[in-house]
């Protein structure tokens, strides 16, 4: 490819019209390791929308371009900095873990909340003691960004910081850390994420009601039920699907107690999680929902009565796959 057509390709990336745009992406795609160097160029001059369709070029070209986009991670430039460490987010290629973990430490705080969204993405467990440090960054937005991708890491090591960071004064960080708690279905949170059920904050109380579903231990039950009374009714829909992943008979009056809220989106979670406990019991309120809800959910084509329905069939099915096993057993 001559230098004047790779020019020619780039200049039409800051086109307005994507027919014009998407074929010069392509066409430079095409061109391989040799579009690498002035496609990394135009981060240290193009304007926003020439950088993003820069980067995307560069990620659709993939790992032969990362060894440039790593040794731009030490750019002087920080605008390099930033678009280098945002390509190598959309690539996910293991040689840039090192590299971006000392952009962790970069001066300008969207550059390291990038950095941390790209290690969340790596998944690679040599980010984890990076990822932890980065939980005391003075930015928000950094902190939540780490706390979330040690979640993706899955490493054991992080939950005990990740316990503490729910102290947080951010609602947003608090939030984070829950969710990455449940990812990591750390048992040994369990005490704290009820404590955050409490939280003033509802983000907070949504996260810790997700994360308690997610690990699943059965003396969450009982605050869960509680909680299922709550102002919120983003809380309330879930603690409903929580009760429904941890799949306790415990649950089931507070569950059909769900059917009647207000909300019709707690009403289908709370149909939808019976279904998942399979409990004969609920099969009479679950009848009563199908024949007397005729509500949309927030989401379009949602109805109670349609989960009700479900509900009903996945309890029947349960009770016949357990008759057929055990007239099985018996022979």
């Amino acid at each position: 490819m001559e230098d004047v057509e790779i020019a020619d390709l780039i200049d039409k990336l800051k086109h307005l019209e994507y027919p014009v745009r998407w074929p010069a992406i392509e066409g430079l795609v095409q061109g391989g390791t040799q579009v690498v160097p002035p496609l990394i160029a135009v981060f240290r001059r193009g304007n926003r929308e020439t950088r993003w369709n820069a980067g995307i070029t560069l990620s659709k070209i993939g790992e032969p371009a990362v060894p440039n986009l790593i040794a731009a991670l030490s750019d002087p430039t920080s605008t390099v900095r930033y678009w280098a460490t945002w390509t190598l987010s959309q690539v996910t290629d293991s040689r840039a873990v090192e590299p971006l973990l000392t952009v962790l430490a970069d001066a300008d705080g969207e550059t390291r909340r990038i950095a941390a969204v790209a290690l969340g993405r790596l998944k690679d467990k040599r980010a984890t003691a990076g990822l932890i440090a980065t939980l005391i960054d003075d930015v928000i937005a950094v902190r939540s960004d780490a706390a979330f991708a040690l979640g993706e890491l899955c490493d054991e090591q992080a939950v005990l910081p990740l316990i503490k960071v729910l102290s947080d004064p951010s609602a947003t960080v608090c939030a984070s850390a829950a969710n990455a708690l449940g990812e990591l279905k750390a048992s040994q949170a369990v005490e704290a994420l009820l404590s955050a059920l409490s939280d003033p904050r509802a983000p907070v109380r949504v996260a810790a009601a997700r994360a308690l579903g997610l690990i699943g231990e059965r003396r969450a039950i009982g605050p869960l039920a509680q909680a299922l009374t709550d102002k919120r009714k983003t809380v309330r829909r879930q603690v409903a699907e929580a009760l429904g992943q941890i799949t306790s008979p415990t649950a089931i009056d507070p569950l059909i107690t769900a059917l009647s809220d207000v909300d019709a989106d707690v009403r289908w979670n709370a149909a939808y999680a019976l279904g998942s406990v399979g409990d004969e019991r609920s099969l009479p309120a679950l009848q009563r929902l199908v024949e007397d809800d005729t509500t949309e959910t927030s989401w379009p084509g949602g109805f109670p009565a349609q989960a009700a329905i479900t509900a009903i069939e996945r309890i029947k099915e349960r009770k016949l796959y357990q008759s057929g096993f055990t007239a099985t057993s018996i022979l």
